[in-house]
């Protein structure tokens, strides 16, 4: 559940984007997303493509995913999710009826890097 005064940035499905995106909030893609991104928290939704580096504390993929993500807490991959490239977590889960094709690299200790507004 989403609690009210939760700030939630969305791209929507006819969207497509490609550059550097630093945001303190939550960052739902169902549209198109290329580039580097920091965020507090990351979702690819169902139908939605991320080509990315990512440094979040949680990554959850819903849809398809290729680059190289950075949690400091935990990456989830949903069922029907597609994951390619490298991944380095504390936590990670693998629902059943995902594809991975990465490299996986669990920490302990793990420090997210300050989000910083891109110059």
């Amino acid at each position: 559940m989403i609690e009210k005064d939760k700030n939630i940035s969305i791209i929507d499905q006819d969207v497509k984007i490609t550059g550097t995106i630093c945001s303190e909030s939550e960052l739902i893609v169902k549209g198109d997303i290329s580039g580097t991104l920091r965020t507090k928290n990351f979702t690819i939704a169902k139908g939605g493509k991320a080509s990315a580096d990512i440094n979040s504390a949680t990554v959850i993929i819903g849809g398809d995913f290729e680059g190289e993500i950075k949690a400091g807490e935990e990456i989830i991959i949903l069922a029907g999710g597609k994951c390619f490239g490298k991944l380095h977590c504390k936590n990670i889960v693998i629902k059943k009826g995902a594809i991975v094709n990465a490299s996986i690299a669990q920490t302990i200790g793990t420090k997210l890097l300050e989000i910083k507004e891109a110059k």
